[in-house]
Parts: structure tokens; C-alpha cells; sequence
């Protein structure tokens, strides 16, 4: 019998929000995929096999404004890297999550986020997505979820 080859496919939705940070509020919202980049396929083979040694732990957000490519190997203009925790959401998804918060005087139009390997500058990019500018300030925060999907179809 004639064995079928199945591959391993791994998807990414963003989601990004600004928020009031009195209320809570949700100012601007948008969904998206975002593309897992080669850089970031080479670390995860890596990690499976128990060659690389560094999960993906920081998500970064920049000002970077041409579209993601396979290629990318950083942000264009990062602005901001902090740590996160993976946690397990289902069947072959984990998810990324962070609430940036600004300080006063910052004032940043976010184009550009993605998940890295470390919290220093450097490291390894897992994924980058672009998109519509989120305006944030002292008076805003912005939350930014990742979520990765394994399946073989």
C-alpha cells in the first residue's frame, strides 16, 4: 500500500486592538493573517528536533510599513519588545499575547508586529503582519494576540 505524504502547514491571525487605558475601552480593532517567515519555520524545526535551545518568548511592535515577506528576519522599525508566555489554547494552536502600554510624551503610529525568540534586540523572527496604524499614546494601550495553528491539510 502506497503511503500519502502529508505536510505540516503552520497559519497565523493577529489580532491588534487600542484601548483606552481609563476605561477599557476598545478604540480600534482589526483581525488579520500574518506570515510565519522563514527565519521562523528554520527555528521551529529546530526546536521540535532539540537543536535550538530558545523558545519564541517577546513579541515586538514597530513603525515599519512594507509588507511582511518570507525573507524577514526582524521589523522594519521596531519600537518595542517585551516578553510573553505561549499558552496551549486547543488542538495545535498556542497563542502570544501583550498589553503595551506608553509613557508619557510616546506617540507611535504601530504598523508592524511580530513574535521573536528574545526579549534583547536580535534573536530569531518567527512572524510578521502588517497593518492599518494604531495610534497610541500614554492615554492608550494596545493589545496584541498571536495565534498559531498546526494542521496538515
Amino acid at each position: 500500500m502506497k503511503q500519502r505524504s502529508v505536510g505540516l502547514k503552520l497559519r497565523g491571525e493577529f489580532l491588534v486592538e487600542t484601548r483606552d487605558i481609563y476605561t477599557g475601552e476598545v478604540l480600534d480593532r482589526e483581525l488579520k493573517k500574518n506570515l510565519v517567515v522563514t527565519a521562523g519555520l528554520v527555528e521551529a524545526i529546530k526546536l521540535i528536533g532539540g537543536v535550538a535551545a530558545t523558545a519564541f518568548n517577546a513579541i515586538a511592535i514597530g513603525t515599519g510599513t512594507t509588507g511582511a515577506l518570507a525573507g524577514d528576519t526582524t521589523l522594519e522599525t521596531e519600537v518595542e519588545r517585551e516578553a510573553v508566555t505561549a499558552a496551549y489554547e486547543a488542538t495545535a494552536k498556542i497563542t502570544f499575547e501583550k498589553t503595551f502600554e506608553f509613557a508619557s510624551g510616546d506617540s507611535y503610529a504601530i504598523t508592524e508586529a511580530g513574535i521573536l525568540n528574545t526579549t534583547d534586540s536580535g534573536g530569531d523572527l518567527f512572524n510578521r503582519v502588517t497593518f492599518t496604524a494604531k495610534n497610541v499614546t500614554s492615554e492608550t494601550s494596545l493589545y496584541v494576540k498571536f495565534t498559531i495553528t498546526a494542521s496538515t491539510s
